[in-house]
Parts: structure tokens; C-alpha cells; sequence
């Protein structure tokens, strides 16, 4: 199943706008302790996705969850975890731009550069957290190809 990704950013841009309010009732303290965990479950995530470690993802993955790559094919819980049962990754560089945290829900996003035999691709991610049962899981990831540094200025001048 593939997926246009300006309805992929439309959706999350909605979600986002929807939670946007939502920590005013988390106090500072569980503000930070919730930074703490998710920062550790983004690392988690990409350890696992290095060394295909289907364990720790299954244990990071809600069982709802969907990914969506940047080829716009759209993944499940299962299909993702058979997927990275074997899908070698030589390195990955993550770097986390925002995190916005609610009640139960966080939303990271920011960029990264993955390297396999294929070659090296750098994108952009979305990912959405959810606090279950005192618990941060990722319920959602989207990734896209970074554009051209120009991509804007080309695209304007036409």
C-alpha cells in the first residue's frame, strides 16, 4: 500500500495541532521524566533497527502500530518486525529536532542519515509516541526523503 505524503504530513500536522495544548496539565517534573523516556526509547529504537533486534522492537512497537517509509509503502506491527528481522542497516544517525509532549502522547521529529549496501539516504522523520499503562511505545513513525537544499528555490522560480 503506498500513501501520498503530503496527506501523510497533512494527518500529522493535524494530529499535532490537536495534542498541541495538552501538557499544560503535566506537571514539570513528569514533563522531564517523559523526556528522559522517550529520549531512551529513540535510542532503543534505532539500536534494534541497527542490529535487528526484533525483541526490543517488539517490546517498543505498539501493537497498533504503522509506519509509513519513504517509499510510502505502509507497514503494521507484524510487517514491520518481519521487516527488520533481516533488513541490514550499516549505521544510522539520528538527530532529534523537536519534541512535543501531552498527556499520553509525544511526537519527535527530526532527521536522519541511513546507511546499507544500497547506499546512503538522508530523511526526515515524524514519530508518535503513546504513554500506555506508564509506558512510552511508538504507535506511529513517517519518513521521507530529505529535499535538495534548493528544492524551494527551484520550485519558486518556475
Amino acid at each position: 500500500m503506498r500513501l501520498n505524503s503530503w496527506r501523510v504530513l497533512v494527518g500529522a500536522a493535524s494530529f499535532c495541532a490537536a495534542c498541541g495544548g495538552g501538557n499544560k496539565s503535566v506537571s514539570p517534573e513528569a514533563l522531564e521524566r517523559s523526556r528522559g523516556e522517550i529520549a531512551a526509547q529513540e535510542e532503543a529504537f534505532r539500536a534494534a533497527k541497527l542490529k535487528n533486534d526484533v525483541s526490543a522492537l517488539r517490546k517498543l512497537l505498539t501493537d497498533d502500530y504503522v509506519g509509513i517509509n519513504q517509499n510510502g509503502t505502509v507497514r503494521n506491527r507484524t510487517q514491520a518486525l518481519e521487516l527488520f528481522r533481516t533488513f541490514p542497516i550499516d549505521s544510522l544517525d539520528v538527530k532529534r529536532d523537536s519534541l512535543a509532549i501531552g498527556q499520553d502522547v509525544a511526537i519527535v521529529n527530526g532527521s536522519q542519515v541511513e546507511r546499507t549496501c544500497a547506499g546512503e539516504e538522508a530523511m526526515l522523520f515524524l514519530r508518535v509516541y503513546v504513554s500506555r499503562q506508564g509506558v512510552w511505545r511508538l504507535l506511529s513513525n513517517s519518513q521521507f526523503r530529505r529535499p535538495a537544499p534548493n528544492a524551494n528555490a527551484v520550485s519558486q522560480a518556475q
